[in-house]
């Protein structure tokens, strides 16, 4: 098994490229039918996702309020363009809690999460990307800053944005996500080799 680290914008490597070489697993070491892996690995990620989505939506909406009161005591929020930007945020931060609900539903009725997993997975990558982009633009260039005077919150904000890049890459790209969501909620049809 080969692990190469990815790095990202931030300087930092939270994904990897992992190889297996030459692995061969008994047949009663085998999980599942023989070539049905990506079943199994798809049913596995949806429930991870369908048992994280209300912790996700908890911490994002710690986060709003921490951006919104932050943004009031730097005065940020004077500008009425600054706060439609802010509210269209808010009202996605909400949404996120509704569509975890509707995921762990899922999961309770049908004892795994299905394809809602994966529509909780894309909103949840996309908002992330719009929140600290948001955050950045409304803090200005203070928000920008990592360390030293003038720096907010020691660079929480741009680090934030930098790390934020990677998420529609982590536990499924956005791209599987979306067929996913195309195949099996959608009813399009599945891509051709």
């Amino acid at each position: 098994m080969t692990v190469q680290p990815l790095r990202d914008m931030s300087g930092q490597s939270r994904f990897c490229q992992v190889f297996f070489d030459q692995v061969r697993v008994p047949i009663d070491e085998r999980l599942g039918p023989e070539n049905q892996g990506w079943e199994l690995a798809r049913t596995t990620l949806g429930n991870e996702r369908a048992a994280r989505s209300l912790v996700e939506a908890s911490a994002y909406r710690r986060r709003m309020d921490a951006l919104i009161e932050l943004l009031r005591a730097r005065g940020a929020l004077d500008d009425p363009l600054s706060r439609d930007r802010l509210a269209r945020c808010e009202i996605r931060v909400r949404i996120l809690s509704l569509n975890a609900i509707r995921t762990v539903a899922a999961l309770q009725a049908q004892g795994f999460a299905g394809p809602s997993a994966s529509t909780a997975r894309l909103y949840h990558s996309l908002l992330e990307q719009e929140f600290y982009q948001l955050g950045v633009d409304l803090l200005g260039q203070s928000g920008l800053l990592t360390a030293g005077t003038g720096a907010v919150q020691n660079g929480r904000w741009v680090t934030g944005y930098l790390h934020s890049r990677g998420a529609t890459i982590g536990a499924g790209t956005a791209e599987i996500q979306r067929n996913t969501i195309g195949e099996q909620i959608l009813g399009l049809p599945r891509d051709s080799p």
